[in-house]
């Protein structure tokens, strides 16, 4: 006569075939995302120096402030997690300001330290007072946009 099996070779086989459905699951998990990281950098390739153009070619025909406020609307239309688009308005915005008319005033309220920048809630307080929404997309633009470009041209003003 056959003894039956011990409680804890079957608990052991359980535990065994669930570690296996979890290893096979982490890895489609794991091909999956990067095969979604990759299409989103080649995505990301093909848009991205488009929207540099169009930042460039944009920016010679309009101020500094234009550019701004058309970065800033093509943020508004970004979803949370839209990568490409966030970071093609940012992108837009920095090409377009570079070929646009210097303006002395944009970065008059500038800060030059980085702690000042962000203690100040400058970009906030910025937003506002153009009628932007405080979704974190308008002050991004000028934390990262206008900032490094006022940096970068030596403008930020205020200590």
């Amino acid at each position: 006569m056959d003894k039956p099996t011990p409680m804890w070779k079957k608990v052991l086989g359980v535990l065994g075939v669930l570690m296996l459905v979890a290893l096979i699951a982490l890895a489609a998990l794991l091909f999956w995302a990067k095969t979604a990281a990759e299409q989103w950098l080649v995505d990301g390739q093909v848009e991205l120096p488009a929207v540099a153009e169009e930042g460039l070619q944009y920016g010679a025909t309009h101020t500094a402030r234009e550019c701004v406020a058309e970065s800033i609307r093509r943020a508004e239309t970004c979803g949370d997690l839209d990568m490409t688009c966030q970071i093609g308005s940012g992108l837009f915005g920095q090409t377009c300001l570079d070929a646009a008319a210097p303006d002395p005033s944009l970065c008059g309220s500038v800060p030059k330290d980085a702690t000042a920048m962000l203690n100040s809630g400058w970009a906030e307080e910025l937003c506002v007072n153009d009628g932007y929404a405080q979704d974190g997309k308008c002050p991004a633009i000028y934390t990262q946009v206008v900032l490094a470009h006022c940096q970068t041209r030596g403008g930020a003003a205020t200590p």
